[in-house]
């Protein structure tokens, strides 16, 4: 069983690419409001972090070193519950049984116990905060992306219905490029004009 993770609109360009991160950026030396504001509000909330996870989030920084421990406790978390971990190059990762006769409700079991544990959210966090470290929230990353590119869907609409329409999952982007924008507003996932337009002609 193999999962990626999945945040918004990149979830949908997990679909083309296997949520690729080569090239990543280092992360920022100061931590942007919105990342500090989301780690306070999941250390105050969520009761299921394990003190590793909580050290790791307290200083508002992932180092490399802090992500690999993340992951070493995930994979003897699954070796706890009788499953092998092994992850791959772009964070993903296949689950395997030791029990040959385990089911896939048990191996789902036992990737949610794991997960919950906070390295889904140690993860997430430790790609977004590389691609992003300023913080934007994804409509501001498409508007970058759009100017960066040319692209002219929301010219002169303010930023809240800048917002409201590339939100919108009626929206259709006009061109290649807007399409890509919207897909992959970053530019780290790796996404080509041509894949854009596959998945855009679907929908």
């Amino acid at each position: 069983m193999k999962r990626r993770w999945v945040v918004a609109v990149m979830s949908l360009v997990c679909l083309l690419t296997g949520c690729s991160t080569a090239g990543q950026p280092s992360p920022a030396a100061s931590v942007a409001p919105r990342w500090r504001s989301e780690i306070d509000q999941a250390l105050a909330s969520d009761s299921k972090l394990t003190p590793l996870t909580r050290q790791i989030l307290s200083d508002y920084v992932i180092t490399d070193a802090e992500y690999k421990q993340a992951q070493d406790r995930f994979v003897q978390c699954q070796a706890d519950l009788g499953f092998t971990v092994t992850f791959n190059a772009d964070g993903g990762y296949s689950q395997s049984a030791k029990d040959p006769k385990a089911t896939p409700a048990e191996m789902s079991a036992a990737d949610k116990a794991c997960t919950d544990e906070g390295f889904a959210y140690i993860q997430q966090l430790y790609y977004e905060m590389r691609s992003n470290p300023n913080g934007l929230t994804n409509a501001e990353l498409i508007r970058q992306c759009f100017t960066k590119a040319g692209v002219s869907d929301g010219a002169g609409l303010s930023d809240d219905q800048f917002s409201e329409l590339v939100l919108d999952p009626n929206f259709k982007p006009s061109s290649a490029e807007a399409q890509l924008c919207i897909l992959d507003p970053a530019g780290t996932q790796g996404v080509t004009l041509e894949q854009a337009e596959q998945y855009w002609s679907g929908h």
